[in-house]
């Protein structure tokens, strides 16, 4: 396995506000990262993640707190396949998440049906930016299966429409 350049992203926002704190940990959520260790949070190293870990960085400084950038490699292999298991488990359960929210899009009257998929297709997006090692490819199946009812409900709408039609 090829080793990984991480971007660990050290900070300490201001206690008071409060809500500093749950600004910086929503935007660490946001972004996909994890804790490596507490006030420390990685990412595999891309030009997004570094522009979000640079973007961060700066407002913990407005904020009037501390934040330090830098590259990070794992010393031992088991402890970056460790990590990289975390990510994984993560992506994986937002997926589980996303296929479990989708299931009742079929039963929807359309105008709600419109508006759900909307919210879905933002969703995704979220979910796929932060699978950064894939793990969405066992979940494409659940996805499939929703596919499937889709059609299922769109052809039996056309026979319902088709029926009332030869009335």
């Amino acid at each position: 396995m090829q080793q990984i350049t991480w971007l660990a992203l050290g900070y300490h926002a201001p206690a008071n506000p409060s809500r500093n704190r749950v600004y910086v940990w929503r935007k660490l959520k946001e972004c996909g990262s994890e804790y490596f260790r507490p006030g420390v949070a990685i990412l595999p190293d891309n030009q997004t993640s570094r522009a979000k870990f640079m973007l961060l960085a700066a407002k913990i400084r407005e904020m009037g707190g501390d934040a330090v950038m830098a590259e990070l490699r794992f010393l031992d292999p088991k402890d970056e396949a460790e990590t990289i298991q975390r990510f994984k488990s993560h992506s994986e359960k937002e997926y589980r998440e996303f296929v479990r929210e989708s299931r009742g899009l079929s039963s929807l009257p359309p105008d709600a049906r419109d508006e759900l998929l909307k919210k879905l297709k933002k969703r995704y997006g979220m979910v796929r930016s932060r699978d950064f090692f894939s793990s969405g490819d066992s979940i494409i199946e659940g996805l499939s299966d929703l596919a499937d009812d889709m059609e299922r409900v769109a052809a039996g709408l056309g026979r319902q429409l088709r029926h009332m039609l030869d009335l």
